[in-house]
């Protein structure tokens, strides 16, 4: 009998021992699958926007490795997106869609027209996973660049620890001033810096200079907040990108209202429209072609005094968000619901866009509904500020969590 036993014992031993070898190849074959995945993305990540990672790690590549991004070909921009609904809660990047006839990718991510560009990744959805601290504010990371830096939003000020808030726990809107006027005239063409008619672009730091209220704004804020005081101070603006472009493109197409993004597609939205999104117009909806210089503002252009925007109507839509004009209701989610509140870029306090709506002065703004709507532009609504990080910032901690935010390394 106790022979009888130790082999019945030896016999269970083997099966386990077995058993955890199946266990530890899958294991070793998924993380193989994995690293294989990630290697990909990022020599894909090498080849678009020319980050070197070495051994320091970089917001794009703490991205990567933390998401794992989808290609967002099957994203339906013409549904919301947050928590409940689903439709997109990831880190995703923009990708080819074969079902569009001449569908040329890099026609609609080349900020610069310049036919040249990189892949773009964005955030979209319910996602907690974009926040990032920054100069001792909170941000949500919205996506990447032309030129492979990192656009950012405002999200309040960070807490002790260095942690951020949650969309739930938010107590106050996260925005930086409320009731700004876009434009102060009363029927005003879509302006978002006033440019002298020599061309030049008024100084923030010129008494008695006239800009719009918007980048007084903005300009202000990021005086206060990025550039030293003394020489002990950190200067954050060394890691702000001066070559992001920020477009509020106004290029008229005759009569009615517009929603312009490319050139050669304007959606026209003075009417019922809940196509408006569909994948025939999804080229010019999620655009990111600026054809006009004149609508295209940076630093190295010499059209701002400061790197500092507003989101674009493309990147809320992007985001999860969707518009809805003059009480139609676009298709939204179950039931075609028009409030959009489980998405990242939602807020409390309505905030503008860059974006214009039409051509008698209206541009594009988020309401404290989550939908994209439209005002002219000498009305008021709040200022949610967005700059845009180097692309070889480095990741000193964090998961990009609201309790770990992914934090940036600044000074020694």
């Amino acid at each position: 009998m106790k022979k009888k036993n130790g082999f019945i014992s030896m016999t269970l031993v083997y099966t386990f021992l077995i058993l955890f070898m199946f266990l530890m190849l899958a294991i070793l074959r998924t993380y193989t699958v994995k690293d294989k995945f990630l290697q990909a993305i990022n020599e894909q990540i090498n080849n678009d926007i020319g980050i070197s990672k070495g051994s320091r790690v970089t917001v794009i590549n703490k991205l990567i490795d933390d998401n794992m991004p989808l290609s967002d070909a099957s994203i339906k921009y013409f549904q919301i997106s947050n928590r409940q609904y689903g439709n997109g809660g990831n880190l995703y990047y923009m990708d080819v869609r074969n079902n569009i006839t001449n569908y040329n990718l890099s026609e609609y991510t080349d900020e610069n027209a310049d036919t040249h560009t990189s892949r773009i990744y964005y955030f979209r959805g319910g996602n907690e996973g974009n926040h990032i601290v920054f100069a001792g504010m909170c941000f949500r990371i919205i996506r990447t660049n032309e030129d492979g830096s990192i656009r950012i939003i405002y999200n309040g000020t960070a807490t002790s620890g260095s942690k951020c808030k949650k969309l739930d726990d938010m107590t106050e809107a996260p925005v930086i001033k409320k009731n700004i006027q876009f434009n102060s005239e009363e029927n005003p063409s879509v302006e978002y810096v006033k440019i002298g008619d020599d061309g030049s672009v008024p100084s923030a730091d010129e008494a008695n200079v006239e800009q719009s209220p918007i980048i007084k704004v903005l300009n202000e804020w990021y005086k206060n907040s990025f550039i030293p005081n003394t020489a002990a101070d950190i200067n954050y603006t060394d890691y702000i990108s001066k070559d992001a472009i920020y477009c509020n493109n106004k290029v008229s197409f005759g009569e009615g209202g517009f929603y312009k993004s490319k050139e050669l597609a304007p959606v026209f939205i003075n009417k019922k429209n809940k196509d408006l999104y569909n994948d025939d117009n999804i080229k010019s909806i999620v655009s990111f072609y600026c054809s006009e210089n004149n609508d295209r503002f940076s630093v190295n252009e010499g059209t701002l005094v400061y790197p500092v925007g507003l989101p674009s109507a493309q990147d809320v839509v992007l985001a999860g968000g969707y518009l809805s004009v003059d009480g139609d209701e676009y298709e939204g989610g179950p039931d075609n619901i028009i409030s959009n509140e489980g998405y990242y870029l939602y807020s409390s306090e309505s905030y503008w866009t860059m974006s214009p709506l039409s051509s008698n002065g209206e541009v594009i703004y988020v309401d404290s509904d989550g939908t994209l709507k439209g005002a002219l532009s000498n009305e008021s609504h709040a200022v949610r500020p967005v700059i845009s990080l180097n692309s070889n910032i480095v990741i000193s901690s964090g998961d990009g969590s609201a309790n770990n935010p992914y934090i940036v390394k600044t000074g020694n």
